[in-house]
């Protein structure tokens, strides 16, 4: 069976994605060996971090832009920094 999903964010009148924090909404991340990053989340937090990838990706603003989870919304117990970026550039690391 296909199941369907729609994701849908709401932008506030200056065009950043408003996302509304559900309480205990928990994500994290870890690095494994120098190549893998694993995120390790509940469904809350799971469910807000993909708001807010699609927030960031369709903000009109081409680069640069860029929120922190982890200030806006203290989604992760280990005070690790959850910051997501817009960038058009070839070399996304440049």
């Amino acid at each position: 069976m296909k199941r369907i999903k729609k994701v849908s964010v709401q932008y506030n009148k200056f065009g950043f994605p408003n996302l509304k924090f559900k309480k205990d909404a928990l994500v994290t991340y870890r690095c494994i060996g120098e190549n893998d990053i694993e995120i390790v989340g509940n469904k809350k937090g799971l469910k807000l971090l993909a708001k807010a990838l699609l927030g960031v990706a369709e903000y009109p603003k081409a680069d640069g832009y860029h929120i922190h989870l982890d200030d806006l919304y203290q989604i992760n117990n280990e005070n690790k920094r959850f910051i997501i970026t817009k960038s058009e550039k070839e070399n996304l690391l440049s």
